[in-house]
């Protein structure tokens, strides 16, 4: 769909730590990411919500408030059209901006989307055959690119008994025009109602899909702004995929929540050119980014100092790390590479999460890089989230275990999912249980 441009970002002066003392978080459980959305579209219309860089550096497609509203209602008043609220759908579109709009109009919209890794190329449609073979989805929402690798892969398989994507009905966002969805009014729906389905990767057995309420996804965005200090002062950059829990929830959603524009790319992008990462950071004054362990390795091995010239990390405050173990020694090493460019010693950030806890459980702030031994081998993943409780445990005895012993996570709290679609024997193994030594503890996930 056609966009505006809108006027340039104005990041105003740098963001320091100090902004950040003391930083009120207002539960807010009526809310949605959606009423948000309006909340921002009524009263900032003309702020930025998000720029996506389609080259990776300078080739932005910036939406407002207001435009990002119009779309979402435009796509909501199609899916409404279709009698689609309840209804589970894929959604399978590239990096962009175009995927966001999608996604909150099936919120907007009732429609439970489930996030599937768009496939670049027809082989990798095995893996949302198996997918579409375990659940009940009603229409597949997908961008050209995602249309044109399911038609390639539907004509290499005409004779598949097995096939399934082909039996499901599709809606391209290229099929969708602004205006159309001028009378749609959001439906009406419970905090306790599936907002979306977040798929595992399925790499030790059969994608699960982890069921996300809206309620949960509230309690983590609140659990995100105390522990990231995150206010519509901040300014997001990302190049994480947005259909992974960490892009969608952490990197993408939370920015909206708040108020504060992001800017972000395609992985691809950050992997060819893991410059591209840090000048964006420069550029658009960011003060949080992130992303996993390697990342961190991949910028300290594959930039050279000669393309290091120009770069300002000095407003980064939050530059946090996770979905993978976090090393010391590579805190260390990317503090040493970029300290002379403005990266505070303190703005290292580990985190803990899971699919299953929405996303964020823990993470610590202020860890200083000059101070870590790289012998210790991992970074602490700090304090618990707010409205949370965590404990690792012995999963035999059903036992907290004391500091240094090695066992299960087992956590608690409002961002916990409600279980995992149609997976009643993995639900029954993973969720709901009681300590024994704490019986007031009950929990409502395991993960080893």
């Amino acid at each position: 769909m056609q966009k505006m441009h809108s006027d340039e970002l104005d990041t105003g002066r740098p963001i320091e730590v100090d902004d950040f003392a003391n930083y009120a978080v207002l539960p807010c459980a009526e809310d949605t990411i959606v009423t948000k959305l309006q909340q921002h579209a009524r009263l900032k219309p003309t702020n930025l919500a998000y720029i996506f860089l389609r080259d990776g550096e300078n080739d932005e497609h910036r939406i407002t408030n207001a435009e990002l509203h119009a779309s979402v209602c435009t796509i909501a008043a199609q899916l409404h059209k279709r009698k689609l609220k309840g209804k589970r759908v894929l959604l399978m579109c590239q990096q962009g901006i175009e995927f966001i709009e999608m996604f909150l109009a099936c919120l907007a919209a009732g429609v439970i989307p489930a996030l599937v890794n768009p496939p670049s190329v027809s082989r990798m449609v095995k893996r949302i055959e198996r997918i579409v073979a375990d659940g009940d989805f009603a229409m597949i929402l997908t961008d050209s690119h995602g249309n044109g690798i399911l038609e390639g892969y539907v004509a290499e398989h005409a004779d598949a008994d097995e096939m399934t994507v082909d039996k499901l009905p599709r809606l391209i966002t290229l099929d969708i025009r602004v205006g159309e969805g001028a009378e749609f009014i959001d439906e009406a729906f419970s905090p306790d109602d599936i907002a979306f389905l977040q798929y595992t990767s399925g790499s030790t057995g059969n994608p699960k899909g982890v069921m996300i309420t809206h309620a949960n996804l509230m309690a983590n965005m609140r659990a995100i702004e105390h522990t990231f200090s995150y206010n519509d002062k901040c300014v997001g950059v990302s190049w994480l995929p947005i259909f992974h829990d960490m892009g969608l929830v952490g990197s993408t959603l939370h920015p909206l929540y708040i108020g504060a524009p992001l800017i972000f790319m395609s992985p691809l992008h950050f992997i060819q050119r893991p410059i591209r990462w840090l000048r964006a950071i420069t550029k658009y004054r960011a003060t949080h980014s992130g992303g996993p362990n390697f990342a961190y390795d991949y910028c300290i091995q594959k930039i050279k100092t000669q393309d290091r010239e120009g770069l300002d990390l000095s407003s980064w405050v939050v530059a946090f790390n996770g979905s993978e173990p976090v090393r010391n020694q590579t805190v260390k090493d990317f503090y040493a590479a970029f300290e002379s460019h403005g990266l505070q010693p303190n703005a290292h950030m580990a985190v803990y999460g899971m699919a299953e806890s929405t996303l964020l459980l823990s993470g610590t702030r202020n860890s200083d890089a000059r101070s870590l031994d790289g012998n210790q081998g991992y970074a602490t993943s700090g304090f618990v989230a707010p409205e949370h409780d965590l404990k690792i445990v012995d999963p035999q005895t059903r036992e907290v275990l004391e500091d240094g012993h090695i066992g299960e996570v087992w956590a608690a709290g409002p961002s916990i999912c409600a279980g995992y679609y149609n997976a009643d024997t993995a639900n029954a193994e993973t969720f709901n249980f009681t300590l024994l030594d704490l019986p007031r503890f009950h929990g409502q996930f395991r993960d080893s």
